[in-house]
């Protein structure tokens, strides 16, 4: 059976993390468990967090209120 992602893990992240990376590690969550937060597959997040992957803005401004990481990173402008 799949991993379940503690909600009390996941909140709006005060911390700043320069990459979802960062993020992940920092919370100690596979890239599975990751994925799951936003309702992507391990594949997408895979692909985000190498920065070849695609989110809309909506998409990344969730993300971003989650992480800390910034959404222009997220949506792969800066």
């Amino acid at each position: 059976m799949g991993t379940r992602v503690a909600r009390s893990r996941i909140r709006t992240n005060p911390n700043s993390h320069k990459s979802l990376l960062q993020w992940r590690l920092s919370l100690n969550l596979s890239q599975r468990e990751a994925a799951r937060v936003f309702g992507f597959s391990q594949g997408k997040y895979s692909r985000l967090e190498r920065g070849v992957g695609v989110v809309v803005r909506d998409e990344a401004r969730k993300m971003a209120a989650l992480t800390g990481v910034p959404p222009e990173v997220l949506a792969g402008v800066a």
